[in-house]
């Protein structure tokens, strides 16, 4: 993380890194493949962090699955903003458009774990409606969100990252929105209904 603050710049090779840094090369390679494994790592750390928050609130248990996933990005959020230097500089070598970045394998399966949990809360409060072909691409959704949102807050230039504040709000309200019971469902329930009792209306 101090080379990243002094350089600016994330190292693109172990070479680099070790012969700017103390780091001996077979020390490197006794705990890490790559710079990206290192990366992958340390963004690890951030999101156990941000899980560790949410464990310690006597409250969280009761939260709606909304609740939760706010409480998840702003806690995220403010964790990222101690380090946000350096991490925005792995993100500019990592994020490139349509792939998935190298340095969030290991927090995605964090993230992964997460989110399913979520969703099973809320389907079985109902806060999430149980689609049939599509419930199955929820967690998808969540990760598309959730790289969305971080590319948001790598960028923003906004007076203490509100934008990205207000973007976490937005996002999660509409997913939430999208997936909660709409008119859309309570027409193809009247429809499905309809259906099945065509005969009283001949």
């Amino acid at each position: 993380m101090d080379y990243l603050k002094t350089a600016e710049k994330a190292p693109g090779w172990v070479f680099r890194f070790t012969e700017a840094t103390s780091v001996n090369k077979e020390d490197f390679y006794s705990h890490f493949e790559d710079i990206t494994d290192l990366e992958s790592q340390i963004w690890s750390r951030q999101i156990e962090a941000t899980l560790e928050v949410l464990s310690s609130d006597p409250g969280y248990p009761d939260y709606t699955a909304r609740e939760k996933l706010l409480a998840f990005y702003y806690t995220l959020l403010e964790v990222l903003n101690d380090q946000s230097q350096a991490l925005s500089l792995m993100l500019n070598r990592s994020m490139i458009p349509g792939t998935a970045p190298a340095a969030l394998t290991h927090f995605k399966q964090s993230f992964s774990k997460f989110v399913q949990e979520l969703i099973q809360t809320g389907l079985e409060t109902t806060e999430i409606e149980n689609r049939p072909l599509v419930t199955s691409y929820y967690g998808q959704a969540l990760w598309l969100q959730c790289l969305f949102l971080l590319r948001f807050w790598k960028n923003d230039q906004s007076s203490q990252r509100l934008a990205t504040d207000e973007a976490v709000e937005r996002s999660v309200n509409l997913l939430f929105d999208l997936a909660g019971h709409t008119p859309v469902d309570a027409a193809i329930g009247f429809s499905r209904f309809i259906y099945r009792n065509k005969k009283s209306l001949l």
